[in-house]
Parts: C-alpha cells; sequence; structure tokens
C-alpha cells in the first residue's frame, strides 16, 4: 500500500493541480487586497465623494466581504488554468531529489567560496550529477564551469568533474581591436558562434550576441564537447553539449529574445538520452 509520502508526491506531480492550488492563492491575496480596499471606502467615501459617490465605489462597498474575496480567487484560477492550455510545452514536475527540467545558475558569486561550498553544505552534489546525467540539464555561466573537474580560481578549486578539463583565467595582457587592452572580467554584449546544430539553437540565428559577465573561461579537453565559440582577445568556448546536458557561459536571462528563444528551447527539449 502506498505511504502517505509516496501519495503526496504523486498528488503534486499533476501540474494542473499544482497551478490551480498557485491561481487560487494568488487571487485570494488579491481578494484579501479587495476586502481591505472595500473597507477603506467604506469609511472614508463620504469624505472623498461626498454625497454623489460613484456607482462602483457604492457597489463594491455593499458587497459582502466573501463575495469581494472569492471574485479574485476565481480569477486566479480560471487565468492560471487558461495560461496552463495556452503553454502545452511546458511542463513542471516535483519530486524527491531532482526535477524534470534541472538549471544551475552560479550569479557572479566564486567558483570555491561560493558555488561549490553551497553545492557541498546543502548536499546537493550527488543530485546534481544525478541531475545531469538522467534530466534535461541547462548550466548558465558558473552552471558551465562547475561541470569542469578543475579551476585555476582560489589558487586551485576542484569541481564537479562531470567533463574532462580546466577553468582558466583570462590573461592580463589581451589586446583589442583598438589596441588598447581588454578589461577584465569579460562584460557585456558578444556574439555567440554556434559550431554544430543542436535544438536549443533552433530560431537563433548564427553570431547573435548574448550577455556575459565573467574572468574565467571553460577550457574541455574534449574537443567535441564545445557548441559554440566566442571571442574576447581569445577565442573560449561559450557554450558546451553532450546527450541531455547543454551549459553556456553567457547569461540568457539577461540575453533579450534570442535569451528568451533559448530558455523556451530547452523547456521544449526533450533528448533522447533523457530516462522517461
Amino acid at each position: 500500500m502506498p505511504t502517505a509520502p509516496n501519495r503526496l508526491g504523486r498528488l503534486w506531480q499533476r501540474e494542473e493541480l499544482v497551478l490551480a492550488v498557485l491561481s487560487v492563492v494568488t487571487g485570494l491575496a488579491a481578494g484579501l487586497g479587495a476586502v481591505a480596499f472595500r473597507h477603506a471606502i467604506s469609511g472614508v467615501q463620504f469624505l472623498v465623494f461626498g454625497s454623489g459617490t460613484p456607482r462602483l465605489a457604492s457597489y463594491v462597498a455593499a458587497l459582502p466581504w466573501w463575495q469581494v474575496l472569492l471574485a479574485p480567487a476565481l480569477g486566479g484560477l480560471v487565468v492560471g488554468l487558461i495560461a496552463r492550455y495556452l503553454t502545452p510545452g511546458g511542463r513542471f514536475h516535483v519530486v524527491s531529489d531532482v526535477i524534470e527540467a534541472s538549471t544551475l545558475h552560479g550569479g557572479r558569486m566564486r567558483l570555491r567560496d561560493g558555488c561549490m561550498a553551497a553545492i557541498g553544505a546543502h548536499q546537493v552534489r550527488r543530485a546534481v550529477l544525478e541531475a545531469a546525467a538522467t534530466r534535461p540539464f541547462l548550466g548558465i555561466c558558473m552552471g558551465l564551469q562547475v561541470l569542469m573537474d578543475f579551476s585555476e580560481e582560489n589558487r586551485g578549486t576542484a569541481l564537479l568533474g562531470l567533463y574532462a578539463g580546466r577553468v582558466c583565467r583570462f590573461p592580463g595582457d589581451m589586446g583589442g581591436a583598438a589596441g588598447l587592452p581588454l578589461k577584465i572580467p569579460h562584460m557585456g554584449w558578444n556574439r555567440v558562434g554556434p559550431t554544430r546544430e543542436h535544438p536549443l539553437w533552433n530560431g537563433i540565428e548564427p553570431g547573435t550576441r548574448f550577455y556575459f559577465v565573467h574572468s574565467y573561461y571553460v577550457d574541455p579537453a574534449d574537443s567535441t564537447l564545445p557548441a559554440a565559440r566566442t571571442e574576447y582577445g581569445i577565442p573560449f568556448s561559450s557554450a558546451l553539449a553532450r546527450d541531455n546536458v547543454f551549459a553556456v557561459q553567457f547569461h540568457p536571462e539577461k540575453s533579450a529574445d534570442a535569451g528568451l528563444r533559448l530558455l523556451e528551447n530547452f523547456v521544449n527539449w526533450r533528448p533522447s538520452s533523457v530516462v522517461r
């Protein structure tokens, strides 16, 4: 007989139910605001409007509190369900250890003192590696770098070791097109050139600009791993791909339409190597 946690887990994996609950909760929050508004206008309507109180304000003030609360909740439910069925490609599930579509995003923290320390402190190393082995996996910025086995940062940092390779700092003497030294970190928009076809590049033109913020770049040992290259003083791998893993050095979430398209491609991606 299934245990209560297992039954609860299956219940929460029903995405329509989760979305409905979230929509109702959001609607209830809006309803509480409406109740507060009703209470407020019932006390100040004479001061504000005088004897000519607008019909809408009078109508809202006269409604029972439960009707004012219920209407936004039902509205939230309807809007949530419409959104669910207008976006049939996107799915989410809540499970015990890893999520159906996994993302690893390090932001601008340091590898050793930030990202790797957080992975160790929260004891998610096994979960991250399991996600990378069994689920659609998107690494962003440091989420790309941490997949290598070693970084030069902080006098040497051991990483997750999913792929053989190093994370190297940009040389300090790089020269730009005008002969001036290039600043580090590499910060701003730069062109990304795919080196091979991949579903996540669908609808994105070669050479499209994406937004970068980084002082280190990945140098994978396997020459078949890179999926894109970028130039900043030196050429470097700005995307890696293998099986169900796709990782990028740039920030798609900060890269306008092209970044949104890449994220949409990831949400709809169904790699054959994923465990069904």
